[in-house]
């Protein structure tokens, strides 16, 4: 049985700031956001994962993130819109913090 890889996007695109905007303005929470060197970042990210005893950003992520391997040269497989998810979903949407190291070990 061969392994298959599949992008699970939508057919939205959208950048970092952009989604981030979308998020922010949907729930009416709006933050400012401040541009880092992707380095930078990632040490304000592991500095403020002490404080919340999780793992908020990895340098693999990172390295992903600069590579743009979040944006698919495929299709889009699902037919959801983030934005229109967004709108049907906002009473819920960050209501509760979802720890990383809580859900998988």
């Amino acid at each position: 049985k061969e392994n298959y890889i599949w992008d699970a996007v939508g057919p939205d695109e959208f950048t970092f700031k952009e989604m981030t905007e979308l998020i922010g303005n949907t729930v009416e929470k709006k933050r400012m956001l401040i541009p880092l060197p992707p380095r930078l970042a990632l040490l304000a990210a592991q500095f403020l994962s002490l404080f919340v005893n999780d793992v908020m950003l990895t340098p693999e992520e990172v390295d992903g993130l600069m590579a743009d391997l979040l944006i698919s040269k495929e299709p889009p497989r699902c037919k959801t819109s983030l934005k229109d998810w967004l709108t049907e979903n906002k009473e819920t949407v960050g209501k509760t913090y979802a720890s990383e190291l809580a859900r998988h070990f």
